[in-house]
């Protein structure tokens, strides 16, 4: 009964709604006026769909104070060995999962800046704009893209996971604390995972298995915040959007470096990176096992 009783928890239900609600209707809009075909098209309704449990959590708890609100949700900043994990964890996870993807007989693992190339080629470059690009060193140009992606993509990327961290390790994560760790961690991925639907069913992520990548997006959710609730909880919510935002970024230049269109090897929500990402949940079962033993001693 109490875990039925914080599950039903009428905060947690009204930020459900208004988060489901804000961001499906974003999704529905997006749909009929042509639907995620070309990358600003995917940029521009992505970033309106992810500010759905940000506007959901501050709508939800508008009568509170803001300092109130603020402790929380976590949102303090805090410099620790933990927000060294929340950023290198993530990077660590697509790297491998980009190599094995790239081991598969269905992709071919490309450098960065050869990657580039076929995606600016594909995106309809002129010719003088593609030579240009072919002038620059490979190595540099990769290392570039490389230090692009991991540092400054993840912290250009690390506030606007806001929009998407307000909610879930935010608000809900305190809604939903008195579950415990892990019945709080499944019941989120579930629920986030399955937030992610309308954008899946138009083809993000698994654009060559648009409905089974739906079920794959909620296995993906669910596997992968047990490690985001362990940087929450020895951090804070900022850990929270470090990791996600390095995650983010990091899969964006992994992608660059996969050419394939079969969802088993695309590389951090492929196989390999469901795989690895069950691994990493383990390695959270133990991590936070030797903490408590640690504090027991």
């Amino acid at each position: 009964m109490p875990a039925l009783t914080a599950f039903a928890d009428r905060q947690a239900l009204t930020f459900l709604a208004a988060s489901y609600g804000f961001s499906w209707a974003v999704a529905l809009a997006a749909f009929l006026t042509g639907g995620l075909s070309t990358p600003v098209r995917q940029s521009g309704w992505g970033f309106a769909f992810m500010l759905g449990p940000a506007l959901a959590a501050l709508v939800v708890s508008r009568g509170v104070p803001w300092r109130e609100r603020a402790a929380s949700f976590g949102l303090s900043l805090r410099v620790d060995r933990w927000l060294f994990a929340a950023w290198a964890a993530p990077l660590l996870l697509v790297l491998l999962a980009t190599l094995l993807s790239g081991l598969s007989t269905a992709a071919t693992l490309v450098s960065p800046a050869e990657g580039l190339t076929r995606e600016l080629s594909r995106l309809g470059a002129g010719a003088a704009q593609l030579a240009e690009l072919e002038r620059l060193s490979p190595v540099w140009l990769s290392l570039g893209l490389v230090f692009q992606a991991a540092v400054v993509g993840a912290l250009l990327n690390t506030p606007l996971m806001l929009s998407e961290e307000l909610g879930w390790r935010g608000l809900l994560w305190a809604r939903w604390s008195r579950l415990g760790f892990w019945p709080n961690a499944l019941a989120t991925g579930v629920v986030w995972g399955l937030w992610h639907a309308p954008l899946i069913a138009m083809g993000h992520n698994y654009p060559d298995a648009p409905v089974l990548g739906i079920g794959l997006m909620v296995g993906f959710c669910v596997l992968l915040t047990p490690a985001l609730h362990l940087v929450r909880e020895r951090g804070t919510l900022l850990h929270a959007c470090l990791f996600h935002g390095t995650l983010n970024a990091s899969a964006s230049l992994a992608r660059l470096c996969l050419e394939t269109e079969q969802w088993p090897s695309r590389g951090i929500v492929g196989v390999a990176g469901l795989g690895l990402l069950l691994i990493s949940a383990f390695v959270v079962v133990l991590a936070r096992r030797w903490s408590s033993a640690t504090q027991r001693a």
